[in-house]
């Protein structure tokens, strides 16, 4: 009764019980969440229209979660800071595998080296940065000694030389911001003028 039609880093288009519907979230995994949606609605026990459901699903925005703040170049936000958030960023990550420039910054009492086990290995260079204002951040230095093993990596002073780093460094190619929400909400505005 499911018929994916498109998913991608943009967004996901699929026919579920011969209705079709567009999500503006990115991953796969949000087709699943979708289509909880979809059956509560449809056994909620209120008249809730079609076009009101189709509506709700292509305009719901989610800041930080695959977030798309530019798409040429592309530039991904993505607050993944645990396990799960950072296979489901790999498998966005995986259709441009090489061609990555990470900006990571993490909280040191998270499980950052699965984080970066999961994601960097699709990055051709990182560039770390501590998470302005919060006291539970990694440093610079000591996350950059734990991406190395997986890309080449440097480290930036703040979020301003960050960016600055990122885009010298994707020559163009994408670049994927990750590793805390902390992170995410502190850097969204200064992505936007990249």
């Amino acid at each position: 009764r499911l018929k994916i039609i498109e998913s991608d880093t943009f967004g996901n288009t699929f026919i579920y019980k011969e209705r079709k519907y567009t999500l503006s979230l990115a991953g796969s995994y949000q087709i699943e969440n979708a289509l909880t949606v979809i059956e509560t609605v449809l056994n909620c026990g209120f008249n809730i229209p079609y076009s009101a459901v189709e509506y709700a699903l292509k305009n719901t925005f989610f800041p930080a979660r695959s977030e798309v703040i530019c798409r040429d170049p592309l530039i991904l936000l993505d607050g993944a800071h645990n396990a799960d958030g950072a296979a489901a960023l790999s498998r966005i990550m995986e259709k441009f595998s090489g061609k990555i420039t990470a900006v990571i910054g993490v909280m040191r009492d998270k499980d950052y080296k699965t984080v970066l086990k999961h994601t960097l290995r699709h990055c051709k260079a990182a560039v770390a940065v501590g998470v302005e204002g919060m006291p539970r951040s990694l440093g610079a230095a000591e996350l950059k000694q734990a991406a190395e093993i997986y890309c080449p990596c440097v480290t930036a002073s703040d979020y301003d030389d960050a960016v600055k780093k990122a885009r010298r460094l994707s020559a163009g190619e994408p670049v994927f911001v990750f590793g805390s929400l902390y992170l995410a909400s502190g850097i969204r505005e200064k992505l936007k003028k990249f």
